[in-house]
């Protein structure tokens, strides 16, 4: 005796009866190739994502690491401290990022030092919406809202990514820390929006479903035809 019986419900029951052997199959093509489209979508576009979060994590390290190229930590020894570079030295610095975070596409990239038991940042670019809302890039700038992983990154000297949320908005950013050649830790960053990685992932998802739905109309129309055929 099978220690488990499923039971069909009634009403399935009686709609089956009803139909002819050419219904049935038809019905049971139909579910079959709804099932199979959404175990399609599903592992498409979680393949997908996962590519696209790969791809985006890539372009933030690149950036972070072309930061580190153009601010090298040696840098960062001759300019930790108050006086130790002009303004208009350091204004040429911020316009030199902000032109090269417009051409990878990414929103900010910087260099981090702690300061006490403060966050500061050495050098970062600033956007046209921190000039007009009268937050431009300061020399030595108080970060209000560092995260743990930040913290982290600073103790641990290990590249890390995240997704959070601080005074200027959401972003995905990754943190990569250096040791100048005094011995002093410094965190380069790079940040790309919420949104925008959002976006690319609903980009994804659009992409799949179409597939999915132009598979599941081909593979259908065949188990139908085959069914009139029968």
């Amino acid at each position: 005796m099978p220690l488990f019986r499923i039971q069909t419900p009634r009403w399935i029951a009686r709609l089956l009866s009803s139909c002819s052997i050419r219904r049935r199959f038809i019905a049971l093509s139909v579910l079959l190739v709804a099932l199979s489209t959404l175990l399609f979508a599903t592992s498409t576009y979680n393949n997908r994502r996962n590519a696209e979060i790969a791809r985006i994590d890539a372009q933030l390290l690149s950036a972070a690491h072309a930061a580190a190229a153009l601010y090298d930590p040696a840098w960062h020894d001759l300019h930790l401290e108050p006086d130790t570079i002009s303004e208009e030295a350091y204004q040429t610095s911020v316009r030199r990022l902000g032109t090269f975070v417009r051409a990878v596409g990414i929103e900010y990239v910087y260099s981090m030092r702690l300061r006490g038991d403060s966050v500061v940042f050495v050098v970062e670019n600033e956007t046209e919406d921190d000039v007009a809302e009268g937050d431009p890039a300061e020399w030595l700038e108080y970060y209000p809202d560092p995260s743990d992983n930040l913290i982290k990154a600073f103790e641990t000297g290990k590249t890390t990514f995240e997704e959070y949320t601080d005074t200027w908005g959401s972003y995905r950013t990754v943190y990569v820390p250096a040791r100048t050649p005094e011995g002093k830790v410094i965190v380069y960053g790079a940040d790309m929006p919420i949104t925008s990685v959002r976006a690319i992932l609903f980009e994804t998802l659009l992409w799949v479903l179409v597939t999915a739905v132009a598979v599941g109309l081909v593979v259908g129309g065949i188990a139908y035809v085959a069914a009139g055929r029968s």
